[in-house]
């Protein structure tokens, strides 16, 4: 039996420590393995394979706390950093590749036009995944 993959889609935010530890406490019990993804958005005009130096070393670094986060916990962890047009399909294209059963999302509270707002990603995710999606989101207090 192929152990169980949860991808973390993480951007470098406060809430990445929370979402990490959750992940891994959802797959540590079966053994299975939290698939750390960090997302360079690149622009249309901008050739897809750019090499943004600095930007891949903050994703670098990013992806680094991120795994810190799960080998304290003692949770078995990937990281990978991929450059795309847009975050939602690439989540998504990652979710199939790796085969994930799960795609655990951290979301802050954040008011569009006064009222709660997911964004773009979020819902795209819960739209197109071939596995089931789990949504985290901080509560009001924490993130005004």
């Amino acid at each position: 039996m192929t152990p169980e993959i949860i991808l973390v889609p993480i951007k470098g935010t406060p809430h990445d420590h929370k979402a990490v530890a959750m992940a891994c406490d959802m797959v540590k019990p079966n053994g299975g393995r939290v698939v750390l993804l960090y997302i360079l958005e690149i622009s249309r005009e901008h050739p897809l394979d750019i090499e943004d130096r600095r930007a891949t070393a903050l994703g670098e670094d990013i992806l680094n706390a991120a795994e810190a986060i799960a080998r304290k916990r003692k949770c078995s962890v990937d990281a990978q950093l991929i450059q795309a047009r847009e975050v939602g399909p690439a989540i998504i294209q990652e979710a199939i590749e790796r085969n994930a059963i799960t795609i655990f999302i951290s979301l802050p509270y954040k008011e569009k036009y006064g009222a709660y707002s997911m964004g773009t990603t979020a819902p795209y995710v819960l739209k197109n995944a071939p596995c089931q999606v789990v949504l985290r989101r901080e509560p009001v207090s924490e993130s005004q």
